[in-house]
Formats: structure tokens, C-alpha cells, sequence
């Protein structure tokens, strides 16, 4: 009976010397780590832990433990070992268990992430009716302006709050695609496109389409290098530069000159974009890529403070590195870099996550 027990014991059970040296283990213990029969000589405790230390100080105490267990094929999981001294006449053994904790911590994961949802889905609510509130109004009153201008054939002003409308527009369009960006991220709801283009095409099509909502601000394109074809996702590296265009315009109070640059070399390709706006503090730039962060100098400007993060997340998935300089009231300059690749040596498409 007690064989029958060890043998088709579900848990993994386990018998060492004073060494960790496995003596007697049931064929669960040896599936967990799939270690085939003829490996199964001499081994011992340290090998199957991902920091073998533990297992001596765990043979000393003769405690209980959780620690990351190692496979035969160098995989790494989660695990609760159990040993106990055991005296055998003039002999001394460690007789334990051993319990793959993934599936545990794997549900953990989901419900600890699932609260996380509903925190980021509430604050989301909140933020939007806040966000969202001022942009309305504008656009409620410069329509009964309009109405009212129209009435006296006053196109000068006519055209003015048409302007406003679209700002107003244009802000709650970034507000909702940041919204709807971070929701991506988070879930993984979404995959990489990926696809050649001309980076040159891009810049000025994006410097074209900014410059209508840019205000008194001239925004240049400027390109460096012979080549000019890239292979990423166009989608998602738009979304990136339209952010940083977007903060560059805001975070200048006077107009100015924004510099949107693109180089492409035999190393990979960067993007950078500069303005001279108001800048960030020093002492605040560790936190400019947490989500919902905003500077203590831009809490006059409307924001969500998701941008940044969202950019940088977006520039991970496409393996790039983003980084900046700034000083407060003297500009910024953030800069996007990106190794070269192409459809043949690109990792197949993942899901955003």
C-alpha cells in the first residue's frame, strides 16, 4: 500500500542524503523536472533549484520554502519544497515534497491583474468626464458664436472658433486614442503589422497633418542619410511621433520652431523631435514614463499623463529605445532609435502586450 502511494502520489516526493544527493523520488517528482531515467543518478538538490545556495541552507534548517525550480531543458518555474530531517538508526535523510506552484501563480497573476483592469478602468471613467468636459464646452460655445457671426457675415471670426472646434476636436481625438492605446496595451488585444515604407513619406506626411492643429508653431521635417525604406509597424510608429508632436506643441506656450528629424544609417534608424517649450524639472524626469504622471510645470495644460508611457511601450514592442534631454524652460529633445530590419529577419508578428 505504501508503494502504491508513493508511486501514483500525484505530488512529488522525495528522500536525500546529508548532501541533497536524491536517494528515492516517485516518478511525479522526476515528470515535474523531466528528468528521464538514465539522468537520474547522482543528482541532487542544487541542480534543480535556479539558485543552489537554497537548497544547502534548506538541508541546514530543514524548513519549508517556495523557490524557482529549474527543468532538464532549463526552464524555470515556480515551486514549494518541503524537507524534514529524518533519523534512520545511525543514518540522517531529508524526506520532503515538492509542489509546482504555476497554475497558482498563474491565477494569481489573472486576478491580480483583473483588479488591476477595474482600478485603471475606473480611474479611465473619471478622467475622461473630467478630460473631456472642457473640450465640449469650447466646441458648445464657439458653435453659438459661429451662429451668431454668421448671422453678420463676420468671416474673420467665423473662422476662428471653426479653429477652436477643431482643436477641441483634435484634443478629445488624442484623449480617446490614449485611452484606447493604454487599454491595448495592458490586455494584449492587438498585433504588430509590419511592413515596409518610406520613412521620408512618413515624416512629411505626418509633419503635413500636424501643422493644421499646430497653431502659431512652424513644425519642420528633417531627413539624414541615403536610405530611406524601413520595415515596421507604420500604424504604431505614427502614433508615437503624432504624441511627441503633440507634446511639443502643447509644452510651448510661444510660437515656435518644432523639429521633427528622421536619420537612417547601416546601424538602424532614429526619430527625434524638439521644441523649446517649457521643459521638464530635474528632478522629476525619473518619472516621466509612469502612467498617468505629469510634471508639476504642466498642470496648466490639459493631459492625461499616459502619452509618454504609451509611446515607450509602443517603442519596446517594435525593439527600439527611447530617451531624452531637457532642461526646464529651455525645450526638449526626445529621441527614438530602432535596430534595421527586414521581412526576413524580423520576429514573427507578437501580440502587444
Amino acid at each position: 500500500m505504501l508503494e502504491a502511494l508513493f508511486q501514483h502520489a500525484a505530488e512529488g516526493l522525495l528522500v536525500t542524503d546529508r548532501k541533497g544527493i536524491i536517494q528515492l523520488a516517485n516518478p511525479a517528482f522526476w515528470m515535474l523536472f523531466g528528468i528521464p531515467p538514465e539522468g537520474r543518478a547522482g543528482v541532487g538538490i542544487d541542480r534543480l533549484l535556479d539558485t543552489p545556495q537554497w537548497g544547502r541552507k534548506l538541508l541546514q534548517n530543514g524548513t519549508e520554502h517556495e523557490f524557482t525550480g529549474k527543468k532538464r531543458d532549463g526552464s524555470l518555474f515556480p515551486v514549494f519544497l518541503s524537507l524534514t530531517e529524518v533519523a534512520d538508526h545511525d543514518k540522517v535523510c531529508y524526506a520532503g515534497h515538492i509542489h509546482d506552484l504555476s497554475q497558482e501563480k498563474s491565477n494569481a497573476d489573472l486576478l491580480d491583474r483583473e483588479r488591476r483592469m477595474g482600478q485603471l478602468k475606473s480611474r479611465l471613467v473619471s478622467m475622461a468626464s473630467h478630460e473631456f468636459r472642457s473640450p465640449l464646452s469650447q466646441i458648445q460655445l464657439s458653435a453659438s458664436l459661429v451662429e451668431r457671426y454668421y448671422q453678420r457675415l463676420d468671416q474673420d471670426k467665423i473662422l476662428t472658433h471653426l479653429q477652436k472646434i477643431r482643436m477641441a476636436v483634435s484634443d478629445m481625438t488624442d484623449t480617446l486614442n490614449d485611452f484606447l492605446s493604454l487599454e491595448r496595451i495592458e490586455t494584449g488585444i492587438f498585433q504588430l503589422e509590419l511592413r515596409s515604407f518610406d520613412l521620408i513619406n512618413f515624416g512629411e506626411e505626418v509633419c503635413a497633418q500636424m501643422q493644421l492643429t499646430a497653431g502659431g508653431h512652424e513644425l519642420i521635417h528633417q531627413h539624414r542619410g541615403k536610405e530611406c525604406m524601413i520595415f515596421s509597424d507604420r500604424n504604431l510608429l505614427k502614433h508615437c511621433v503624432v504624441n511627441l508632436l503633440s507634446n511639443a506643441v502643447k509644452y510651448s506656450s510661444k510660437p515656435s520652431r518644432i523639429t521633427f528629424r528622421t536619420v537612417v544609417d547601416t546601424k538602424g534608424y532614429t526619430i527625434s523631435i524638439s521644441d523649446h517649450g517649457i521643459g521638464i524639472p530635474a528632478g522629476e524626469q525619473q518619472k516621466l514614463f509612469e502612467p498617468f504622471f505629469r510634471a508639476s510645470n504642466a498642470s496648466e495644460v490639459a493631459g492625461t499623463g499616459l502619452g509618454l508611457y504609451i509611446v515607450k511601450s509602443y517603442v519596446q514592442q517594435l525593439k527600439g529605445n527611447i530617451c531624452f534631454k531637457s532642461r526646464e524652460n529651455n525645450g526638449a529633445t526626445f529621441s527614438l532609435s530602432f535596430p534595421l530590419l527586414s521581412p526576413q529577419t524580423a520576429e514573427p508578428v507578437r501580440p502587444v502586450a
